[in-house]
């Protein structure tokens, strides 16, 4: 696996992140002011998929924190976003919940203490999410 947000750290504040990244965190292209995420720029690989990685903050300031890791596929192809799901089975074994709430079909993982999140919101996006542990992301 390759990861483009090797320089972010759980805790970390926007502005950090942003200052560790030397300008590989920023905002979105096209955004007036803030969101509550920075896209990273360089991407990630896992196995044979390429991801859109972004960082969600706690807010949109400066100070907010760094609370979730998103990976995003460029394509929301329900069939590519079930193979990932099947290629992060095989990868990281057992899986401690799996469920399906209307739209959206989750598979999740706890690896160390890290929450890691396959979600696919059917025929829009498929992404994995990796979150820290509660008291880490504040």
């Amino acid at each position: 696996m390759t990861n483009g947000w090797s320089f972010a750290h759980w805790g970390m504040t926007r502005a950090e992140v942003r200052a560790a990244s030397g300008g590989q965190a920023h905002s979105p292209a096209g955004l007036v002011g803030e969101d509550d995420y920075d896209t990273v720029d360089g991407g990630a690989v896992v196995g044979p998929y390429e991801f859109t990685v972004n960082l969600q903050y706690a807010g949109a300031a400066a100070d907010s924190r760094l609370d979730t890791i998103l990976l995003l596929l460029p394509t929301a192809d329900d069939k590519r976003c079930g193979a990932l799901r099947t290629y992060m089975i095989k990868r990281l074994g057992p899986h401690h919940t799996d469920g399906v709430n209307g739209m959206y079909v989750t598979t999740e993982w706890k690896v160390g203490k890290n929450q890691i999140t396959v979600q696919q919101m059917r025929g829009i996006n498929c992404e994995i999410r990796i979150e820290p542990p509660e008291q880490d992301a504040s």
